[in-house]
């Protein structure tokens, strides 16, 4: 399944076109990066530290009793409800791998970031 060329971002700096409360410049778009794989939470903050505008998501939360997050066990997956809710936000996917139809699913996706 092929990206929509149309939905490529445009060079430049990406603003919203809501002005700061009292006037003001416009207040910068967020980046909403989805990552679909257990990352834990310092790894989530450190992409999170590359520029203000960038907002972490994770299919994966870590459970609030988890000791070791190397177990498995130690993860939950979100609802599908949520999951499509963070869909119509993400502007990039980042994982090993995702479902295709995510693709779809993701109106404002703008880059796909796989780890190897």
């Amino acid at each position: 399944m092929a990206l929509d060329p149309s939905r490529r971002s445009q060079p430049g700096p990406h603003v919203s076109d809501t002005p700061q409360s009292g006037g003001g410049s416009p207040l910068p778009a967020p980046l909403n990066v989805l990552v679909n794989q257990t990352l834990e939470d310092d790894f989530c903050r450190s992409i999170e530290s590359v520029d203000p505008r960038v907002h972490v998501m994770r299919v994966y939360e870590p459970t609030r009793d988890a000791a070791d997050l190397r177990d498995e066990a130690a993860w939950q997956k979100q609802s599908d409800a949520d999951i499509d809710a963070m869909l119509a936000k993400a502007d990039v996917l980042f994982g090993f791998n995702f479902p295709i139809e995510w693709v779809d699913r993701a109106p404002n996706l703008r880059w796909i970031q796989l780890a190897s």
